[in-house]
């Protein structure tokens, strides 16, 4: 995996809500990251195709294409590039045991909503880690 870098990252946003669109951008801009912001999983994985980003923050519920979905695709698409995008999963409905099937799905960790600052800063952080 690669090393992210030690300042702000391009963060994708995958979130179909628009209130949790903007809270969660606005968290990410305060953390110091830009932002960009898409509505499904098949938007996400387009973007990823034409730029560069750091961090893909997928929504596990999404219109079109989920996250799960889209995560899996992802992976799929990477065993042939050799790449690895990080991914945090976000979910509203986080219950026991799902941060350890979004894991096993290809996840490098998962956030709930509504999302918490600290909790975000966090997950940035500990992706930092273990991406070195």
């Amino acid at each position: 995996m690669r090393a992210l870098p030690t300042g702000g990252l391009t963060v994708l946003l995958a979130e179909d809500n628009p209130v949790n669109q903007t809270l969660t951008r606005a968290l990410l801009e305060q953390l110091g990251h830009c932002v960009l912001t898409v509505a499904d999983g098949s938007q996400a994985l387009d973007l990823v195709k034409q730029q560069k980003v750091d961090v893909l923050l997928l929504d596990v519920m999404m219109p079109a294409m989920d996250g799960l979905s889209a995560l899996k695709a992802l992976r799929r698409s990477e065993k042939h590039t050799g790449a690895h995008l990080p991914v945090l999963m976000l979910t509203g409905q986080a219950l026991d045991g799902d941060q350890e099937r979004f894991i096993a799905l290809g996840a490098n960790g998962c956030v709930s909503k509504p999302v918490n600052r600290d909790k975000l800063e966090q997950a940035i952080k500990q992706l930092r880690l273990t991406a070195l």
